[in-house]
């Protein structure tokens, strides 16, 4: 008798504590949910749903103890860089316990991201709303607001892809052009600081002029950014030369694009035409995805798959709707189904930003600064493990 009442006295005092325990926040930001965005960034930037209109978001939660970002920051900016182009927002939500540090490590790498911080630590209601665990993490989410994917950010690429097809930005005309015009500043703004230092990494600036859309051009503000730009293209010193040819012959698209940028500048101003309706834009961006469809098919018939998946790929992702977007994601599910192929893609990648990493560490060592060019050598030991090409950066280490 005694032991049944002791039993029911437990219980009861179990479900009293229960009760009195303050519940676990529920979880906002679960595929399909859509969490409230209302932040300030660290130079005081509104970060909310009018601020957002018409973009994919990508909230990637970081901090600078975390190993993973501090080892793979260089690409994963990289990465994030190639999203914005695209349409993406990308917003760094930092958890440091001082806003000092997120504001070092965005000057010092060079973010492009809209960036919050607290300075609070995990100490913010966000890490339990939106069930942030370790770090780092993102969150993505279609214009609408509602989460699409969320995960560690090594597997966000093939998700981001995906999203921008099924969901792409809603922006304008006039906010394309300005979104053009901002990232060919910060591309030139970061040759400029590199020249500074004495090394020069032309690959991001290179990727930029590949990727501008022909009808930006067209436009005064385009242009001007575009200017200013171009004297950095046309390096007095040898070291920045034979790093620019480098580039230049390995990266066709990029050259060509030069070529045509060159064209655009030189060329008369033409009379500004009337407002174009959305379906005379409509009919441009079918013309320009046919010809870019063209081009990729041109790369197939001869043979060269790895340039001609690529352009598929580009067409499916930027030029979706068109009759040629859906041409060209028949194609990349064909090469994307060839085991064989896809590992051949893989490998070509991997040469192209590990050969690029081993141009940049020789003209770090070239230029004096060995210790840019230990890091350097040891990201691709890091980052190519068993490779040709780490054992090639352990031989220059040990030189």
């Amino acid at each position: 008798m005694l032991q049944s009442r002791v039993i029911v006295g437990f219980l009861a005092g179990l479900m009293a504590a229960v009760a009195a325990a303050p519940a676990l926040a529920a979880v906002v930001a679960n595929e399909g949910q859509k969490p409230e965005i209302n932040w300030k960034t660290i130079d005081r930037k509104e970060v909310n749903e009018e601020t957002l209109k018409g973009r994919v978001r990508l909230v990637v939660f970081w901090e600078d103890e975390d190993q993973w970002t501090s080892r793979e920051g260089a690409k994963l900016k990289a990465e994030t860089d190639s999203f914005t182009r695209r349409g993406v927002q990308v917003i760094g939500y930092n958890l440091d316990k001082s806003s000092d540090t997120a504001r070092r490590v965005t000057r010092d790498q060079r973010l492009g991201w809209w960036v919050v911080a607290d300075g609070k630590g995990w100490k913010v209601p966000i890490v339990a709303d939106w069930g942030v665990e370790k770090l780092p993490f993102a969150v993505l989410m279609s214009p609408d607001g509602v989460v699409r994917w969320r995960g560690h950010p090594q597997a966000m690429a093939g998700s981001v892809d995906r999203v921008l097809k099924e969901h792409p930005p809603e922006l304008t005309h006039d906010q394309w052009v300005a979104l053009t015009v901002r990232i060919i500043q910060d591309s030139t703004k970061e040759i400029e600081e590199d020249m500074r230092k004495g090394a020069v990494d032309y690959r991001s600036a290179l990727q930029v002029l590949s990727e501008i859309n022909p009808e930006m051009l067209k436009e005064p503000s385009v242009l001007a950014a575009a200017k200013k730009m171009m004297p950095l293209f046309e390096p007095k010193r040898d070291q920045e030369r034979l790093s620019l040819e480098g580039y230049m012959d390995s990266y066709p698209q990029a050259k060509a694009a030069l070529a045509t940028l060159k064209a655009a500048l030189t060329a008369k101003p033409a009379t500004r035409p009337a407002a174009e309706t959305a379906a005379d834009q409509a009919k441009k961006r079918e013309v320009l995805a046919q010809q870019k469809l063209d081009a990729a098919l041109e790369h197939k018939k001869a043979g060269r798959d790895v340039p001609a998946y690529k352009g598929f790929k580009q067409v499916a992702d930027r030029f979706a709707g068109t009759p040629a977007a859906a041409l060209a994601a028949d194609s990349v599910k064909e090469y994307e189904a060839n085991a064989a192929f896809m590992e051949q893609y893989k490998k070509a990648q991997q040469d192209e930003e590990a050969g690029e990493l081993m141009r940049l560490a020789g003209n770090y060592r070239s230029s004096g600064k060995d210790e840019e060019a230990l890091n350097t050598f040891q990201k691709i030991i890091d980052r190519f493990p068993g490779t040709e090409w780490a054992k090639k950066a352990k031989e220059e280490m040990n030189k």
